[in-house]
């Protein structure tokens, strides 16, 4: 349930940023909402659905950029399971932190689509000069991590059942 739901939420993000973002966004640099979502439940969750997860997530960023089948799949289960092993030795801790994370995994997520679309079309090519740079779009993408951390964590709160240890004598 909770793996569901921050799946359809990481949805909706991309959905809305891609939307408002090729509208209104200078240069097509908008923030990877699932990139966000997968870094937030890569230290959260275990290996399993956190790969269902970005599986889920990646198909749903490779239909809405009419890329091909697994390429989006395949960088974002790399990023899940990267931040994954890695999350046990992050020795830092709040928003701040959790965006500069995010900006560097969505440097790693697009140079991965770049290396994978290049290796395999012998042709890749980007939106505009910035996207083509990965930077602007790591700091969008980092800065809105680091905005929406806290409310993410609130949420995350609710929806993780609580657990009650101990026996019940009735």
């Amino acid at each position: 349930m909770r793996t569901t739901v921050w799946v359809l939420l990481g949805v909706l993000g991309v959905s809305v940023c891609t939307g408002l973002g090729n509208a209104w966004a200078p240069f097509h640099v908008i923030p990877n909402v699932a990139i966000i979502v997968i870094l937030f439940l890569g230290m959260r969750l275990g290996p399993v659905p956190l790969c269902v997860a970005a599986l889920s997530l990646g198909y749903f960023v490779g239909r809405h950029a009419l890329a091909p089948g697994g390429l989006h799949e395949a960088a974002l289960i790399f990023c899940a399971v990267g931040i994954y092993r890695m999350s046990g030795s992050f020795i830092g801790g709040g928003s701040l932190f959790f965006g500069i994370v995010t900006a560097v995994v969505a440097v790693i997520y697009d140079g991965f689509l770049f290396s994978m679309v290049y290796l395999t079309w012998d042709d890749a090519s980007f939106s505009s000069w910035a996207t083509a740079l990965l930077i602007p779009g790591a700091v969008v993408t980092g800065l809105l991590a680091a905005m929406i951390y806290r409310p993410m964590q609130w949420l995350d709160g609710h929806l993780t059942p609580t657990r009650h240890e101990g026996l019940l004598w009735r």
